[in-house]
């Protein structure tokens, strides 16, 4: 009975895929509105463009557009969810940024409006970058390779997709005394992050091509530690950045994952800026609304420590404040191979 639940559900699965989703894809392409800056992107093969759906992300606009900027993407594109706050308004003060809007349930059409970022404005054999509001990319040895040097490596080597592994960044005071306005500088505030309880399993997508086994898939971390010490859930594992080869398959399963790929001898970073001062409105909202996982559970499990220590402390004794990005190697969060490393270090910025 049991193999046969589980394949009713593959099947269910399949057919989500490669019936509902398309169908839902058209949908929102026929209801799509437009907001601002330009509706086609050309970029070049060690260019990139970066893809985003969010809504009320007013907090994070500022440091989202000027971290992208200065990593050096060719463009961001915003697709607005149904925002009640200033995003829409924020983010198109910033160039090289395009802007759209829809306003179907993201309950529903949460993967199919993804997938309609996707296929609307990556190109074939071209890089994107699918990312949230609140994650922020970078690479080892970001200080001296540009962008267009960091693609051109992985195009060169064969890669198609970079494994990233999101840290939870916060403050060292209680949530209760987090303040937060929109134009705050994200990476400045929240500086500490914890490793301690990182919960690092065998890479488990078959499908994809790994360099190496010293690549594992991380869970945990201090969402672990502080809501839910006996999970072993909380992903912390995504393919965020790919290459349209014809082959990859974004998005396969649920937003983190990408099927059919050849992961890249270096692993990213996601700092991820959960815990600001509207962590518990947001915490509400989603349990009220049922959209994200198994109907909000991680979040119902944030509420529930919430309710009783409103005041917490998010940094541990086993915190760190964050310095550069070399410590995530020496401390063992992030991989990169030797061949990375030497080629690295004979780069200049050009």
């Amino acid at each position: 009975m049991n193999g046969v639940t589980k394949l009713w559900g593959r099947l269910l699965k399949m057919w989500a895929i490669y019936v509902i989703r398309p169908l839902q894809i058209r949908q929102i392409t026929r209801t799509i509105e437009h907001v601002h800056g330009p509706t086609e992107i050309p970029y070049g093969p060690d260019e990139l463009v970066v893809v985003c759906l969010a809504r009320d992300g007013e907090l994070y606009v500022n440091s989202f557009m000027q971290h992208y900027a200065e990593l050096g993407v060719k463009h961001i594109v915003l697709l607005d969810n149904g925002s009640t706050d200033q995003t829409v308004s924020l983010a198109q003060q910033y160039p090289h940024v395009t802007i759209l809007r829809s306003r179907l349930p993201f309950k529903r059409y949460k993967m199919a409006l993804r997938h309609y970022l996707i296929r609307r404005f990556g190109q074939a054999n071209r890089w994107l970058l699918y990312v949230d509001i609140d994650e922020l990319l970078d690479y080892p040895h970001s200080d001296r390779v540009t962008l267009p040097q960091f693609l051109g490596y992985l195009r060169a080597g064969g890669y198609t997709a970079v494994i990233a592994y999101m840290l939870d960044m916060f403050s060292d005071k209680p949530l209760t005394a987090v303040t937060s306005h929109i134009d705050d500088d994200l990476k400045a505030l929240y500086r500490f992050y914890d490793i301690s309880d990182i919960v690092r399993m065998d890479y488990y997508f078959p499908r994809n091509q790994l360099p190496t086994d010293e690549i594992k898939a991380y869970f945990g971390g201090i969402r672990r530690i502080l809501f839910d010490p006996q999970a072993t859930r909380f992903v912390l594992t995504k393919h965020p950045l790919f290459l349209l080869d014809g082959r990859v398959k974004p998005l396969f399963v649920d937003e983190h994952f990408v099927r059919d790929a050849r992961i890249a001898d270096v692993t990213a970073v996601l700092f991820h800026y959960k815990f600001l001062a509207d962590f518990a409105e947001r915490t509400v909202r989603a349990i009220q609304e049922e959209n994200y996982h198994t109907h909000s559970d991680d979040y119902k499990k944030y509420h529930r420590i919430l309710q009783q220590s409103p005041d917490l402390i998010i940094k541990q004794p086993t915190s760190h404040q964050f310095v550069e990005m070399g410590e995530l190697i020496d401390n063992g969060f992030l991989y990169m191979s030797a061949a990375y490393h030497h080629w690295a270090t004979q780069q200049t910025p050009d």
